[in-house]
């Protein structure tokens, strides 16, 4: 039984050898083929439509101008209320009485958050940069975003004439098409624009190799031939030399 067991165990270590060959030399060759090859580039993509706030160095890096402003899609962080009252005659004359009638219209305008928009035009001194947005089909009606030069990571803020109010959401005024609004928005800071971003960042190895450089034995090196003195003639005019000691 004895034996047995030892023949059966020597077997075993026998066909664990053979496939410890197999998967060495598989290995082996493994390496040698993808060293052949060229490395594949590595990508690593952001969450797809990632919104990001719009920023100047953005607005530098896509080169944004009058010419390609049309095709930036936006789009706004906040919610935007615009609210104008106004006070309307009704009068009328029937059977020689005279009616009059105010009619107290009060007219709200609301910007969801993340509405999108586009671009219309785009202003830049060197104070600050300014976005004239369009968030509705008549381009009359246009909110404009403003950004100070002072960095390029700040954000393109919502331009508006501020006022003291009693009220706390009403911040202040702005002109919006050819009426005046009175703004509310919630939060410490006005609303800003936003874009949708895909970035990628790609690692793609570029590898050669130096193949070296031999001098040329048709040029002269930069030395003049005209200069050189010649060693024939110099050996001539020379006092030769002594013979060695033995």
């Amino acid at each position: 039984m004895k034996r047995k067991r030892l023949v059966s165990v020597a077997h075993w270590d026998q066909i664990g050898y053979k496939r410890f060959i197999r998967l060495f030399f598989g290995i082996i060759v493994l390496r040698v083929l993808g060293g052949c090859k060229t490395p594949e580039p590595i990508v690593v993509n952001t969450p797809p439509e990632t919104l990001v706030p719009v920023t100047r160095a953005i607005i530098e890096r896509i080169g944004l101008d009058e010419e390609n402003i049309n095709g930036f899609q936006l789009f706004i962080s906040g919610r935007i209320l615009l609210e104008r009252e106004d006070t309307r005659p009704n009068d009328s004359l029937d059977g020689g009485k005279l009616q009059f009638e105010d009619v107290h219209i009060k007219e709200q305008i609301i910007v969801r958050d993340q509405t999108p928009g586009i671009p219309i035009a785009i202003a830049s001194d060197n104070r600050r940069t300014s976005l004239a947005v369009c968030f509705e089909e008549n381009e009359d009606l246009i909110l404009f975003f403003t950004k100070t030069n002072s960095g390029p990571d700040g954000y393109f803020y919502l331009e508006y004439t501020k006022e003291n109010t009693k009220y706390g959401d009403e911040k202040g005024s702005l002109l919006y098409g050819d009426q005046t609004y009175k703004i509310k928005y919630s939060g410490e800071y006005p609303p800003y624009l936003l874009v949708k971003l895909d970035k990628r960042d790609t690692d793609r190895p570029v590898t050669r190799t130096a193949l070296g450089r031999l001098v040329s034995t048709n040029e002269s090196d930069g030395f003049d031939t005209d200069t050189v003195p010649d060693k024939t003639e110099s050996n001539k005019s020379s006092t030769p030399l002594p013979p060695p000691p033995r």
